[in-house]
C-alpha cells in the first residue's frame, strides 16, 4: 500500500509539471473532431472498480496525444494499469493504440489504426491488430455529434498458455457526443466486432462517459465500460463491467 501512494503522488505531481509547462486548452474538442492544426492532449488518472473476470481496484494512466495538420489527424493512446497486491504495485494491463485519419470530406473519413494490447486477467498475453475503413459524421453540431464507423481488421492473439489464434474481423461502432450544459459532457460509443469467418465469433464493448470541466484545464470523469466476448478462452468469463472514476489533466 505505502508502494502505491508513492506512485499516486509521483504522476500527481509529473501531471502538474505538464500542465504548467504546455499551453491549457480544452482538449474535448480536439480529440477526434478537432478543426484546428496543432498538437494536444490529456492524461486521465483513474481509479476503477473491476468485476466479471476479477475482483480488482486499479489506478489507472491514460496519457493521449492528438496531432493534426490539414486535412490530417494522428492520435495516439496509451493504457497502463496498477494494481496493489501482497507483491507490490505491478502492472497487468496495458494498450498502445495508433489511429490515422484523413478528411476526404466533412462528413466523410477516412480511417487506418494498429493496436498492441496484454491482459493478464483475461488470459491474454498479446494482442495484435491491424486494420482501416470509413468514418461517416452524421450529426456535427457544437452541442452534439454522431459518427457510425466500419472498419475490416487482423487480429493476432497470443494467450497465456501459448496458444495462438488468427482472426479476421469486422469493426463497426456507433459514437455519440452530447454537451448537455457548459460543464458537462456525455459520451456513448458501442462497438460490435464479428468474425468474418464464424458469425457466433462476437465482441461487444460499450463505453459510457460522463465529464465535468473543473476549469479549462481539469476535468473529473465517470464511466462505465461493458465487454462481452462470445467465446473467451478457457476459464475465462464471457463479460467484463467496469467503473472508473477519473481526473483528467488537458493541454
Amino acid at each position: 500500500m505505502l508502494r502505491l501512494k508513492c506512485l499516486l503522488v509521483i504522476i500527481v505531481v509529473l501531471q502538474i509539471f505538464a500542465t504548467a509547462c504546455i499551453a491549457q486548452v480544452n482538449v474535448e474538442d480536439k480529440r477526434m473532431e478537432r478543426d484546428a492544426s496543432g498538437l494536444s492532449g490529456s492524461i486521465n488518472l483513474s481509479l476503477e472498480l473491476q468485476r466479471g473476470n476479477s475482483e480488482l481496484t486499479k489506478v489507472g494512466l491514460k496519457p493521449r496525444l492528438v496531432y493534426r495538420t490539414g486535412p490530417s489527424q494522428w492520435f495516439i493512446l496509451n493504457s497502463y494499469s496498477f494494481v496493489d497486491t501482497k507483491q507490490g504495485s505491478i502492472v497487468n494491463e496495458g494498450f498502445t493504440h495508433l489511429r490515422y485519419n484523413y478528411s476526404a470530406t466533412d462528413r466523410i473519413i477516412l480511417e487506418a489504426l494498429t493496436q498492441v494490447q496484454y491482459n493478464r486477467e483475461q488470459d491474454l498475453r498479446q494482442r495484435i491488430l491491424v486494420g482501416a475503413g470509413l468514418r461517416f459524421v452524421l450529426i456535427d453540431r457544437q452541442t452534439a455529434s454522431l459518427a457510425v464507423g466500419f472498419t475490416g481488421m487482423f487480429e493476432y492473439e497470443e494467450l497465456v498458455s501459448r496458444q495462438i489464434i488468427r482472426t479476421p474481423r469486422n469493426s463497426d461502432y456507433v459514437a455519440l457526443r452530447f454537451t448537455a450544459t457548459d460543464v458537462l459532457t456525455l459520451r456513448n460509443t458501442i462497438y460490435v466486432q464479428p468474425a468474418f469467418d464464424d458469425p457466433n465469433d462476437i465482441r461487444i464493448l460499450n463505453d459510457l462517459e460522463a465529464s465535468i470541466s473543473l476549469s479549462s484545464w481539469l476535468a473529473t470523469t465517470i464511466s462505465l465500460d461493458y465487454r462481452f466476448d462470445s467465446q473467451p478462452p478457457s476459464d475465462v468469463k464471457h463479460f467484463d463491467l467496469t467503473l472508473k472514476n477519473g481526473l483528467t489533466v488537458k493541454f
